[in-house]
């Protein structure tokens, strides 16, 4: 009895020192955009890996408000050589924003 207890204790003890190396060695997952949305689009200028940064402006209510805590925005994008114009709340502010862009970008937090 007391052997198999000795060995339930040493194969727990493994196991924790196998799941503690194992997370050490995975990669972390780096941030690319804290504190924004990441808007991940081969049409939109890749100032960060697969993507872009931007922080949501709504228009609604009759004035520009800055959303910094927003899960979900939209950027006009006019190709991975342009500026993009704007990040906003919505997919009709965005259109509005900008009508004459090929495509809108949906953004979302990481």
């Amino acid at each position: 009895m007391r052997r198999i207890g000795a060995a339930s204790i040493i194969v727990v003890v493994l196991a924790c020192f196998v799941a503690a190396c194992a997370n050490l060695f995975s990669p972390a997952k780096k941030i690319l955009c804290p504190g924004s949305l990441y808007c991940g689009s081969y049409i939109v200028p890749q100032t960060v890996s697969g993507g872009t940064c931007c922080t949501v402006v709504d228009i609604g209510g009759g004035g520009a408000v800055l959303r910094p805590n927003a899960s979900v925005g939209y950027l006009c994008a006019y190709g991975s050589d342009k500026v993009p114009a704007g990040c906003m709340a919505s997919l009709e502010q965005a259109r509005y924003i900008c009508p004459s862009a090929p495509g809108v970008v949906r953004c979302t937090t990481e």
